[in-house]
């Protein structure tokens, strides 16, 4: 089992196995296999570290219930495109 999940800065963390876990305050974005982890990375904002995964719009987000909004229209565009 694989889950994809984000902090409130935005940044998306994956946590994998038998039984994976989730940091607490993070919020899950999908659970699924390999192939839709990967489908994240490729829908995901890419820092300029170039390594680390943002969802787009939140770490612009002038507060967090704006955050939580980037989140979902995210998550939601990507559920309606059968993404994840």
């Amino acid at each position: 089992m694989h889950i994809a999940y984000c902090n409130a800065s935005g940044v998306i963390g994956f946590a994998e196995g038998k039984t994976p876990s989730v940091p607490d305050g993070a919020l899950v974005i999908a659970t699924g296999d390999k192939s839709t982890m990967g489908a994240i990375r490729a829908c995901a904002r890419l820092a300029y570290d170039n390594k680390t995964y943002l969802v787009p719009g939140v770490p612009e987000a002038e507060n967090q219930s704006d955050g939580i909004d980037a989140l979902m229209k995210w998550r939601d565009w990507m559920k309606s495109r059968s993404i994840i």
